[in-house]
């Protein structure tokens, strides 16, 4: 029997931003499909294929990834609104390894992506959800599962920040890791889901970020500046669910020690423990959630409190890296 893949692409239109506008169809829940718009992106035209591992709800997939330059029917190139041309990142989604990229399967999953991305253009700018599609046969070279491969998450690019504290989603990935393993068990040779307890951290998380942090009236109602470190010698970064992960302090002598929980929709989740300080005017022990900012080289900080699902009490919208 033939491994199977699963077309995707994320692409943005002359009017809107990057988005996933095919999924892989296993990956039902918008949890699980942020893992293929974080780190599906255009190379640049002519670029060479990639095949990326990645993580995702602590377990891991393969992703094939090629850039498409768009043209419109008269084969001039599509541009958007400020006259830039518009690449299309497009590929297919299968068990690892991936040892052969053919190019029939690259075809395969391109007719399925412009098809989609047409449809995108008449939708008079609407940003519906991801198509789900279809399964096609590969003919790419595939081995057998191999759970220890792990591949450098690609940064740079925001993704969608789902709403509610980190428990509540843990509790909303729980569903989504149940319903992914379901359907990888279900269907032959397409997701292969091996649990991990490491995390992989992106390289544009990692290092020293300083910025304003504003809090709500039930976290003081101030705004003050927050230095996070976030220290990592390896490339990729790779750290272990329940290790101290780098530390947060303010301008006020609050200091606080961080400890790997999890990576979710894009973000990585720490718990977060007083070291030096009380509370108030410190912040209280809880957990944060960092996420690559809107700007280059810049983090976004969402910090909750302690319960089962809180509200953020504080955000730093944009720290830079110092």
């Amino acid at each position: 029997m033939s491994a199977t893949g699963w077309a995707f692409a994320v692409a943005r239109t002359p009017t809107q931003g990057y988005r996933l506008m095919l999924a892989p169809r296993p990956l039902v829940e918008r949890a699980a499909q942020d893992v293929v718009e974080r780190y599906a992106r255009p190379g640049g035209e002519g670029s060479a294929p990639t095949v990326r591992t990645v993580t995702h709800l602590g377990g891991t997939l393969v992703l094939v990834c090629a850039t498409h330059r768009v043209r419109g029917d008269d084969g001039n190139l599509l541009l958007d609104e400020h006259g830039r041309p518009i690449d299309l990142a497009y590929g297919f989604a299968c068990r690892p390894p991936v040892r052969a990229v053919a190019q029939e399967d690259l075809a395969a999953a391109l007719e399925q992506a412009l098809d989609v991305y047409r449809r995108a253009l008449t939708a008079a700018g609407t940003a519906a959800g991801p198509v789900l599609s279809e399964p096609f046969p590969l003919r790419s070279g595939v081995g057998g599962v191999d759970s220890s491969a792990t591949g450098e998450p690609a940064g740079g690019a925001p993704v969608p920040r789902p709403t509610g504290s980190p428990a509540a989603r843990r509790r909303l990935l729980a569903v989504a890791a149940a319903a992914v393993l379901a359907a990888a068990g279900t269907v032959a040779g397409c997701l292969a889901i091996s649990m991990r307890s490491t995390l992989d951290v992106p390289a544009a998380l990692v290092g020293t970020w300083r910025g304003p942090v504003r809090s709500t009236p039930a976290g003081g109602g101030n705004e003050r500046a927050y230095t996070v470190d976030l220290p990592c010698a390896a490339r990729p970064c790779s750290v272990t669910r329940g290790q101290r992960f780098g530390g947060i302090r303010d301008g006020i002598g609050c200091a606080y020690a961080l400890t790997a929980d999890a990576w979710e929709g894009g973000a990585l989740i720490l718990t977060v423990t007083m070291r030096d300080g009380t509370s108030p005017p410190c912040l209280p022990a809880g957990t944060v959630r960092i996420a690559v900012g809107d700007r280059p080289d810049t983090v976004r900080l969402d910090w909750y409190p302690p319960g089962d699902d809180p509200p953020a009490m504080a955000t730093g919208a944009a720290l830079d890296r110092a």
